[in-house]
Parts: structure tokens; C-alpha cells; sequence
């Protein structure tokens, strides 16, 4: 139940806006259940936070989502979810250290793993957030969020050549990749 009041938080950025109050009435039922089921259940608890617009609620936002990473320490989407807040913020190093409490070995989650890219650098850690890129590209180097995090570091770390490269070699592409946004970062890197 936990997931599925997860999944209907996510759909509703994914579907028309006629279609949205649906999917958060699915999401708070689905988490209901949920957590008659189970008080501790982390993804229904988080997938009710995420209902929460963050405009003119940053502060109350983050108390609430700090109070549940620390609940679920250690937990990927809890934490993720306050750093990625925290980095909406512009407090990049407190997200950081919000997202290094993530178990990497019991979470590999690609998503996760482009988010602390994107902070480290963002931080000013670029060693960092460089050996955490090659670490990804490693594990799925086909997978769109960290392909697009590969050219963007690339591209605007000084080595815009291998990003060119990279994007003129169709073989090397995630699947279904949008050639629009193929052109697009060409013409960045070039």
C-alpha cells in the first residue's frame, strides 16, 4: 500500500491537470491503508509529504522532512527527499550530508545516485562528485538520468569535446533518447 501511495504521488507530476486531484485522493487513501497496516511504513509516510507543494511551505516542509530522514535514517527516499528540498534551497552542503547518510550498498537506485552527483557538484566537491559519476556510468551507462548527467559534467567541467563525442555516437545512447534534447546538448557542447 505504502508504494502504491508512492507511485500515485509520483504519477500526478505525469498526468493532465485535470487529472491530479485523482491521483493525490488514490495517494492518501493508498497511505491511509498503509499506515493502519503499519505506522512506520516509509514510503507512505513519505509519499504524503510529497502532496505538499513546497511554494510558501519551505519551512514547514523542512522541519517535516527532517523529522522523517531522521525517523527513516538512512532510508533513500526519505533522505532524498530533504536533501533534494535542501538543495531546492540552495543549501548544497547540507544536502550533501543529508544524502551521504543514504546505505549506497543496500540502495542502488540510479536516480539517487544522479541526485548526489548533482549536489556534490553543485557543493563545490567535484572530485567527488566526479568518482560517484564514473561509479554510475559504470553500473548503467545506458540509463537516461545518468547518461544526461554524464554530458552535462562533461560539458561544463572543461572536457565539452568527450561530451560531442558522446553525443554524436548514436550507439552509445540510453534508449528512445530524445533527439531533440540530443541536439540540444550538442549545441551546448560545441
Amino acid at each position: 500500500w505504502g508504494v502504491l501511495a508512492f507511485n500515485h504521488a509520483m504519477n500526478r507530476f505525469h498526468v493532465p491537470v485535470a487529472a491530479r486531484r485523482g491521483e493525490e485522493a488514490r495517494c492518501r487513501s493508498a497511505a491511509r491503508t498503509a499506515l493502519e497496516l503499519d505506522n512506520d511504513e516509509v514510503f507512505a509516510t513519505c509519499a504524503l509529504v510529497m502532496l505538499v507543494p513546497p511554494y510558501r511551505n519551505w519551512a514547514r516542509l523542512e522541519a517535516r522532512n527532517r523529522a522523517i530522514a531522521e525517523r527513516f535514517r538512512g532510508h533513500a527516499l526519505a533522505n532524498s527527499l530533504f536533501a533534494d528540498l535542501l538543495s531546492d534551497l540552495g543549501r548544497w552542503g547540507e544536502a550533501a550530508a543529508v544524502q551521504a547518510r543514504i546505505d549506497r550498498k543496500r540502495f542502488i537506485i540510479p536516480l539517487s545516485d544522479r541526485s548526489m552527483i548533482q549536489t556534490l557538484w553543485s557543493a563545490g566537491e567535484i572530485q567527488q562528485a566526479e568518482t560517484l559519476l564514473a561509479q554510475a556510468v559504470e553500473r548503467w551507462p545506458k540509463h537516461p538520468a545518468i547518461w544526461n548527467q554524464r554530458i552535462k559534467f562533461l560539458t561544463h567541467s572543461g572536457r565539452a569535446d568527450e561530451a560531442v563525442r558522446l553525443l554524436e555516437d548514436t550507439a552509445l545512447h540510453p534508449n528512445h533518447f530524445p533527439e531533440e534534447l540530443r541536439l540540444s546538448s550538442l549545441e551546448t557542447a560545441r
